[in-house]
């Protein structure tokens, strides 16, 4: 599958850059800097998809010791942080040629990077919490994934920069194709990232129990 994911991939970068710069039309207004748009969103997408993974693997992990579930939480969130600081990226690009600035404090814009550094803060509690670290960071995989449908209603609650309506549901017909062909490329890049990333993660904690196991047994290693 690996293999498969991975050709599909390739082949998909270099058919949705085509649609994206020769097929979808140039949108009024913005001109060629709406092409961030196919970007910016297939990431945030990207990120939801990854945070939902981490908060479900993290809710699986609390119940059961299965090593997969951590492996895969902390994979998620990994891949899962490097798409949520490339939405930032392209979301501040956007920003800037749309509303004729970088950064705003308001409610999509924080709740979006809140998400992102609680990917962050998942991967700093795995690495460095030390004893019990999965189940302290499990709690913070769930909280992670909490925030996303607050990310999605924040714009209808808290009036700001982002529209009330989606910016999808209004795109032109002729630019749809070239977006969802994106989407499902980033969804797809990023699930082939976190099933590499898993098993390297696994094959290293059973690494790690068998040198334990060995020098319980008094090897020298």
């Amino acid at each position: 599958m690996p293999y498969i994911l991975t050709a599909l991939t390739a082949i998909g970068f270099a058919a949705t850059q085509y649609m994206i710069f020769w097929q979808a039309p140039i949108a009024r207004g913005l001109y060629f800097n709406q092409k961030i748009f196919y970007y910016h969103v297939p990431c945030a997408f990207t990120i939801f998809a990854c945070v939902f993974s981490l908060g479900f693997c993290s809710i699986k992990s609390l119940k059961s010791s299965d090593r997969k579930y951590t492996s895969w939480a902390l994979a998620s969130a990994q891949v899962g942080a490097l798409f949520g600081a490339l939405m930032l990226i392209t979301g501040s690009l956007w920003g800037k040629a749309a509303w004729g600035i970088w950064w705003q404090w308001e409610a999509r814009l924080t709740t979006s990077l809140l998400l992102w550094l609680l990917t962050v803060a998942y991967i700093i509690v795995r690495t460095y919490a030390g004893e019990g670290s999965e189940k302290i960071s499990a709690v913070v995989g769930i909280f992670a994934m909490i925030n996303v449908p607050l990310i999605y209603v924040s714009v209808k609650i808290w009036r700001k920069l982002h529209p009330q309506t989606t910016v999808v549901s209004s795109l032109d017909p002729a630019m749809k194709p070239a977006f969802w062909c994106s989407v499902l490329l980033f969804l797809i890049f990023a699930f082939l990232l976190i099933f590499i990333r898993s098993r390297q993660l696994n094959e290293a904690g059973e690494l790690e129990t068998l040198k334990n196991d060995l020098l319980d047994q008094g090897f020298s290693l």
